[in-house]
């Protein structure tokens, strides 16, 4: 079961819109609400109680507008997926997963392509990581809420009818629309894809189900026509997705085709010259991140970028954000000590909100810090949040320094906990470590979709901006020592032209160029 506390506080209230057109840039920015990470105990329904590690739960979301209504949806932006799918003003909310259900009932009544669709999809999210799933646990702050989003399946107040013979359990009917739903039938430029279902199953058990459409969708001032997502009339999810990862993630990806889901979509329609987006997590303590579309801040990184190649996912395609991690250190007291003996994948997941290893990895990383394995998580000294030691991880030749007093989780003050987990073994699946929030943030990451590469480098934590506009044409392979504070633009060849999208001139590629930057609203969204 997961259930959510979500602080909202000043999203629609005090969010700035600034936009310049003559530069080419858009910018959100939000102010941000946070609660503490804690521990709690939990008892499960043997009667057995469990010290679950609760951390605070970090999202970036975006408002988007949609249809000719302009309908306000609140959306979680994730590198770890790749449809966008938003739920309906007459949304089914209920925890219980229908995919069993649909699966038995469809086989003999549907055609074999919506039986493999359900089969397919169901899995289609096992990239991504439910950090929540086995160690966190209810966790809200301890000062009041400004706006708590009502948790699916308890909710308090009356809920809907059910239709005869469903044994779901219904909600209230505001439970999953409290952050926005979209009213197809009052938009005019609506269509319905006819398509078989939309179908996602999240590795935390959370789920959507519904239809493909196309629409528009605006971002502040800006409007993206004919977009295909999803809208979902049964989830327990309480906000949308906006998956911005490799079409290798789509859920019509098991069935053998992919589309253009909204980066590519915005190259299509000249918004953006290159699918490629710049993610800025910023500070631990910070008010805002950021996920910058088509463009490079040069301010928020040390030095320069190091490119390195996508490789393989755990299902043999590239379609998860994974790359050759060489090694890792843990440098204390003048001295650095390696604790990998060889190199290993690693995914690169901004949607989770800690970081995971392979156990004999993790047990060199435990060990390393003293620490005491308990329950597969390791007990460390709270001495530790003051340390200034790092963790430090190298991609090709660079080093990226994470502070190990970043890494660590306090129970009270006296008990604290290594923000790194074991990664579980998946099924007929090879099995990376994964690099979530609390090791992400110390990096300025470029996500290259078209040259499927990621360029890295230390973060640089600061207001100022640098930002340039990757060409149509350009390539970012060969980054390192670009770190350029000119305000022109980048220029190269990638040799890959989106879908529908002709190759333009040298001079017309930038005319109708923008910058896109979400800045994230980080809200603590807690799971049990």
């Amino acid at each position: 079961m997961k259930f959510t506390n979500i602080v909202l506080a000043t999203l629609f209230s005090t969010s700035t819109v600034t936009a310049n057109q003559a530069t080419g840039s858009f910018k959100i920015d939000f102010n941000v609400e946070r609660s503490e990470p804690r521990f709690v105990k939990r008892t499960d329904v043997e009667g057995t109680v469990l010290m679950e590690l609760s951390n605070q739960k970090i999202l970036y979301v975006a408002e988007l507008q949609l249809g000719s209504n302009h309908d306000d949806v609140v959306v979680h932006v994730d590198t770890g997926s790749a449809d966008l799918w938003v739920p309906a003003t007459d949304v089914n909310c209920t925890k219980e997963n229908p995919f069993a259900a649909l699966l038995q009932g469809q086989a003999g009544n549907n055609n074999n392509n919506t039986e493999q669709s359900s089969k397919s999809v169901a899995t289609s999210r096992r990239n991504k990581r439910a950090d929540d799933q086995v160690y966190s646990a209810l966790n809200s702050s301890d000062e009041p809420l400004p706006t708590n989003v009502p948790e699916v399946g308890n909710t308090g107040v009356e809920s809907n009818s059910s239709s005869a013979g469903d044994n779901t359990q219904p909600v209230a009917s505001n439970t999953c629309i409290a952050l926005g739903a979209f009213n197809t039938e009052a938009s005019e430029t609506f269509e319905n894809n006819g398509t078989n279902p939309f179908m996602t199953l999240y590795g935390d058990g959370d789920y959507a189900l519904g239809v493909w459409v196309r629409d528009t969708i605006k971002i502040g001032n800006v409007s993206i026509s004919d977009v295909t997502f999803a809208v979902a009339n049964r989830t327990s999810n309480v906000m949308g997705v906006l998956g911005i990862g490799l079409r290798g993630l789509e859920a019509t990806s098991q069935l053998g085709y992919v589309y253009d889901n909204l980066p590519y979509k915005m190259k299509a329609d000249g918004v953006i010259n290159k699918v490629l987006y710049s993610l800025y997590l910023n500070e631990a303590d910070a008010k805002s991140g950021s996920v910058l579309f088509g463009a490079i801040d040069h301010a928020k990184y040390k030095e320069n970028l190091e490119t390195i190649p996508i490789v393989e996912g755990r299902d043999g395609t590239l379609s998860d954000f994974s790359v050759e991690l060489k090694q890792i250190s843990l440098s204390r007291d003048g001295n650095s000590d390696d604790l990998l003996q060889n190199s290993t994948n690693v995914i690169l997941d901004s949607g989770s909100t800690v970081s995971y290893l392979l156990p004999h990895q993790l047990e060199a990383v435990g060990q390393a810090f003293d620490g005491e394995l308990s329950d597969g998580k390791y007990k460390v000294d709270c001495e530790l949040l003051n340390s200034n030691s790092t963790l430090d991880l190298t991609f090709g030749s660079k080093i990226i320094n994470v502070p190990v007093s970043k890494l660590i989780l306090p129970q009270n003050e006296t008990s604290c906990y290594l923000g790194i987990l074991p990664q579980p073994q998946e099924q007929n699946q090879k099995t990376y470590a994964l690099f979530g929030d609390n090791i992400l943030r110390s990096a300025y990451i470029v996500y290259d979709l078209e040259d499927l590469q990621v360029q890295i480098a230390q973060a640089r934590y600061t207001d100022e901006e640098d930002i340039r506009v990757v060409g149509g044409k350009e390539s970012t392979r060969g980054a390192s020592g670009t770190n350029s504070t000119s305000n022109g633009t980048d220029s190269g060849d990638s040799g890959i032209v989106a879908p529908n999208e002709q190759e333009s001139g040298g001079d017309s590629v930038y005319k109708s160029s923008w910058i896109f930057v979400l800045s994230g609203l980080i809200i603590p969204l807690c799971l049990v």
